[in-house]
């Protein structure tokens, strides 16, 4: 492709998918961080593995780890 007429489509995608990677690890960080504990009257939230609508009682956590960018 000739560089005077603009970014290469491959480069275009490349671009695109590392923002979306990037997006999709932070939500996830996000998701697996209960928020400041130390700061009392703060309310806090866990994401919880559920079973027929009702808790379980275990947390889901290191969603981040599970995510490949070579996919």
């Amino acid at each position: 492709m000739n560089p005077a007429l603009g970014a290469a489509p491959e480069d275009l995608r490349a671009i695109a998918r590392t923002a979306a990677f990037d997006a999709l690890f932070s939500a996830l960080c996000f998701l697996d961080d209960p928020g400041d504990e130390e700061v009392p009257g703060l309310p806090g939230w866990a994401l919880v593995e559920t079973s027929g609508g009702e808790p379980t009682g275990r947390l889901v956590r290191g969603r981040h780890e599970d995510l490949n960018p070579e996919r």
